[in-house]
């Protein structure tokens, strides 16, 4: 492959000679359809809410006891066997069949 200066000045042009073609409005502002969902504006429009910070506090509360429900699920849901304290143990070998009698 042979570089000659002028095919390698075609790839690397300087930043004064760089142009661009009209984009249009690609890049505008987006629609009302492609705007963020705004649950603040949702809750009070539902009047849930009167003020947007009020909004706010809500949704963090929400957010807040959607955590703890999810923490107190994990750990109702989670086995906590721990085995057999050494009481019980001792009640279990006594009941087996052939086992020592205790010696103390």
């Amino acid at each position: 492959m042979n570089l000659t200066a002028e095919s390698a000045l075609m790839y690397n042009r300087p930043m004064s000679e760089v142009s661009f073609e009209d984009q249009g409005d690609n890049f505008g502002r987006p629609s009302k359809f492609l705007e963020a969902f705004d649950l603040g504006a949702l809750l009070i429009k539902w009047r849930i809410a009167s003020t947007r910070q009020q909004a706010q506090y809500i949704l963090i509360a929400v957010a807040l006891g959607a955590i703890m429900l999810a923490f107190f699920v994990y750990h109702v849901a989670t086995p906590s066997y721990t085995g057999p304290t050494p009481a019980q143990i001792e009640q279990m070998q006594q009941h087996l069949p052939g086992s020592l009698p205790n010696s103390q």
